[in-house]
């Protein structure tokens, strides 16, 4: 028997309605912690913003520096709202995760600069 859902649409993760409730606060905690680093340390610099990129089963999260420079700093698992180290621009490295946005604190798992 053959249904009418398309191969993608049986890959993509249902979003955890919890994930995307702290995923907001959680990026805002990022940025503030860009702003500060970027504040103290490389006042002449622009300060990156973050962008969201939402696929089938992550969120992937990339910092802008300007508009020719954007680069994945993390995924973001949508079932279970775990953070994963970037492989390359299209997948996370999924040997295990660096923490999750439910449980932890920003500044405990992301750094300015890679996990």
């Amino acid at each position: 028997m053959r249904d009418n859902i398309s191969y993608k649409e049986r890959d993509m993760a249902a979003a955890n309605p919890e994930v995307e409730f702290h995923l907001d606060s959680f990026l805002g905690d990022c940025q503030e912690m860009l702003n500060e680093h970027y504040k103290s340390k490389l006042p002449n610099l622009n300060v990156p913003s973050i962008k969201v990129y939402p696929g089938g089963k992550y969120y992937k999260v990339a910092k802008k520096d300007n508009s020719h420079n954007e680069s994945v700093w993390f995924f973001v698992s949508k079932e279970d709202g775990n953070i994963w180290k970037a492989a390359s621009w299209k997948a996370p490295a999924k040997n295990f995760p660096r923490g999750n946005i439910l449980s932890d604190v920003a500044k405990d798992v992301i750094g300015v600069y890679g996990i």
